[in-house]
């Protein structure tokens, strides 16, 4: 995965810097089996944000996913969440203000 993710960085790359940091991210996503392990996706995003400053990590729609995307938002990691489950998951993300 890392080979992927750092290559698309690196195309990515002039777009990021153009845009200050707006576009041109790349997302890696943690392990779903990690969904409700807050230590192991912590550490799995990162190891991945270490790789590139435009990658953005994906996380689950749980509450450990959620509160991981808090902590690394905090910390300057880009973050997104995977929202495709259930309706409540959306709104819930969507009425975040954790990353804004």
């Amino acid at each position: 995965m890392r080979i992927v993710v750092v290559h698309a960085a690196r195309l990515l790359d002039p777009i990021h810097r153009s845009t200050h940091g707006q576009q041109g991210y790349v997302c890696a996503q943690v392990n779903p089996s990690l969904a409700g392990d807050r230590e192991g996706m912590y550490a799995i995003a990162k190891r991945f944000a270490a790789w590139a400053p435009n990658i953005a990590i994906k996380l689950p729609a749980t509450a450990a996913g959620l509160d991981i995307m808090e902590k690394i938002c905090q910390e300057g990691i880009a973050a997104t969440i995977t929202v495709s489950f259930s309706v409540p998951q959306v709104y819930v993300t969507a009425s975040s203000k954790r990353c804004f």
